[in-house]
Order: structure tokens, then C-alpha cells, then sequence
């Protein structure tokens, strides 16, 4: 029946706005999650702006309380084989998705955001927290024989061993 009712328009929000964000950009590359899952990313609007400024900076729940909200409110998260939420983003690629958002909403460069960093020797300078300046962790090939394109995941098996 619903086929016949009035057909009603989807809200603005859910649909203009969004661009995807390639799976490839994240640190992971989309290897953990299902194999038709796809990121839409949109500009943080004012309210959300506002919110996210009055964070805490001293409180570690508040500050994640605000990341959630932004990565919740401007990610749209889909597959059609499963349901699909901001929680079930990987930790680093939360970050990435962060940094589409920031680039989105602030696209003029002079708002950067700027930190000073430390190498291995000793040196530091100050380095743009920017997605081309984070390097993914490489999985060493030991490793990475387990990993299953089927199931999207690092299957492991052990040996159970029994005393008596």
C-alpha cells in the first residue's frame, strides 16, 4: 500500500550536501567494513559549530562527547547489506573522516590547524594536522596472510591444547 499513498519528498539534509568520501582515503582503505559500505560526508552547519566550541578542553568525555556529535551529525554511514553506524567506524579512520569534515566546512587554508611535533631524534617542529601528513601503519606480511576477503576480518586459528 505504501506504493500507492503520496509519494513525500526526502528531507534536504539527507540528501544535498554529502559527498562520498573514497574508502581508499581512510586508514584502514574500507578492509574491515562491508564490502558495499560507502561514507557521505557534509559541512558541519552553524548550531553544530556552535556546539562543538563550547567543548571543554580539560575534560576528555566532553571532547569526545563533541567529536561523536560532529561524526554523527555530518557522516551518513551505509551498506546495503548491513546497518551501519558512527560507532562502527575504526578509531583512525574516525580521524580521517574528521579531517573530510573539517576540509568541508573551513575550505579556505588559512584555517589550519597546526601542532608542534616531535621526531625520534629530538627535533621538533610545527606540522598542519592534515590527512596527507598521517602515515598508515603497514600490517607485516606474517600478519596480513590471516586476513580474509570474504569475511573482512583477521581469521586466526589456534591450536586447543588439552591436559589431563
Amino acid at each position: 500500500m505504501a506504493n500507492y499513498g503520496r509519494q513525500r519528498a526526502d528531507s534536504t539534509d539527507t540528501v544535498l550536501g554529502y559527498v562520498p568520501l573514497a574508502m581508499e582515503t581512510l586508514f584502514s582503505k574500507g578492509r574491515f567494513y562491508p564490502q558495499d559500505a560507502s561514507i557521505h560526508v557534509r559541512s558541519a552547519k552553524v548550531a553544530e559549530i556552535r556546539h562543538f566550541s563550547t567543548m571543554n578542553e580539560e575534560n576528555i568525555l566532553d571532547i569526545e562527547e563533541k567529536l561523536n556529535n560532529i561524526v554523527k551529525s555530518c557522516m551518513r554511514f551505509e551498506s546495503k547489506s548491513k546497518k551501519l553506524s558512527y560507532k562502527d567506524l575504526m578509531e583512525e579512520d574516525r580521524i580521517a573522516v574528521l579531517l573530510a569534515i573539517r576540509d568541508l566546512t573551513f575550505p579556505e587554508p588559512e584555517n589550519k590547524i597546526i601542532v608542534k611535533a616531535e621526531n625520534s631524534y629530538g627535533e621538533s617542529r610545527e606540522v598542519e594536522v592534515a590527512t596527507q601528513n598521517f602515515t598508515a601503519n603497514e600490517i607485516p606480511e606474517e600478519i596480513e596472510k590471516y586476513y580474509d576477503t570474504v569475511s573482512r576480518c583477521f581469521r586466526i586459528q589456534t591450536l586447543l591444547l588439552v591436559k589431563f
